[in-house]
């Protein structure tokens, strides 16, 4: 379930990123570096989190593919078909 949770809130960063870039107009690129960075980091902080709760490295290697992998296709595949 917490990994769920996790891909959704990546989910809904993403729309937000999305949303942002064209409320200011922003090219692919830039959309795409606001959210990975950020996503990268909180999905890593997300796996640390789990391992100091006791949960094992292959397990939270894992739940990160899908953590931070599911929200990067999601973004991939809308900027694929958004033009600029």
């Amino acid at each position: 379930m917490h990994t769920l949770i996790a891909t959704l809130v990546g989910v809904l960063f993403l729309i937000g990123v999305i949303l942002l870039g064209r409320a200011f107009d922003l090219g692919r690129q830039t959309v795409a570096w606001l959210f990975v960075g950020p996503w990268l980091l909180a999905s890593l902080v997300h796996g640390a989190l789990g391992l100091a709760a006791g949960q094992a490295l292959l397990t939270e290697m894992l739940v990160w593919l899908v953590v931070f992998g599911v929200p990067l296709g999601l973004l991939w595949l809308c900027l694929g078909r958004r033009r600029d």
